[in-house]
């Protein structure tokens, strides 16, 4: 152990010794920031073919509806900052991530059957159903 500090030492003596220097820098009065980003999501294996697949098997046949899987979306953040003075400052960030990691299109409408009681007076509204 007394071997690891006689190595370590001398680094933490010159870091402590050049932040000094640092602390008689001017500080910005702003700073501001722009970037975009890239969102990738684990789809843990699952693929567009596969969930299609897997809908068929529970539907029985054929699948209502077709799925897309895309893992990636793109995006963008921004920032600023005002400083009051060396050790305070105020800061604002705000970012947007755009993109359907799955969506879902229907072929054929999903079966609906409504169960309509109405009066006989007004029965006539109901026309959903199939």
């Amino acid at each position: 152990m007394r071997h690891f500090w006689v190595r370590v030492s001398p680094i933490f003596i010159s870091v402590i010794f050049l932040s000094v220097f640092a602390s008689g820098q001017d500080f910005p009065q702003a700073e501001v920031f722009g970037g975009y980003s890239y969102l990738h999501v684990d789809t843990q294996g699952q693929s567009t073919s596969s969930l299609n697949k897997q809908c068929a098997i529970l539907a029985g046949g054929t699948c209502p509806a077709r799925f897309q899987i895309r893992p990636g979306s793109n995006g963008w953040n921004a920032g600023g900052q005002f400083n009051v003075n060396r050790w305070f400052g105020m800061k604002a960030q705000i970012a947007g991530q755009y993109g359907n990691i799955l969506s879902v299109k229907f072929v054929t409408a999903p079966p609906i059957t409504p169960s309509c009681q109405f009066p006989t007076s007004i029965s006539t509204i109901c026309c959903l159903g199939r």
